[in-house]
């Protein structure tokens, strides 16, 4: 058997002796920058998914609660109500902290 194939004890595998046109050449180029631009997408989400925001300190929510009474989606008792509210669960928060330290 002459030039014996794969298994049989060929010098080359057969794939070896198959010359590919260029284009091919371009595509593999193409999928493989398109899997590495896939990845660095995914990544991306990933991170973005997986971030740990800081909570609103309690100026911030108030200074959203004055634009809201401001624009007329709240009015003056609301407001106050709300503004107490978020001043009593940071004196309760200050106070909680003090106690673990102490």
């Amino acid at each position: 058997m002459v030039g014996g194939g794969l298994i049989v004890g060929g010098s080359w595998p057969l794939a070896a002796r198959v010359d590919a046109p260029p284009y091919y050449y371009l595509g593999l180029a193409a999928l493989v920058a398109a899997m590495i631009w896939g990845g660095v997408l995914a990544y991306r989400s990933w991170e973005e998914a997986t971030e740990e925001l800081d909570p609103a300190t309690k100026d911030e929510l108030l200074e959203a609660f004055r634009q809201a009474k401001l624009e007329g989606e709240l009015d003056e008792k609301e407001f106050e109500r709300v503004r107490r509210r978020i001043e009593d669960d940071e004196r309760a928060r200050v106070r909680r902290g003090a106690g673990d330290e102490g």
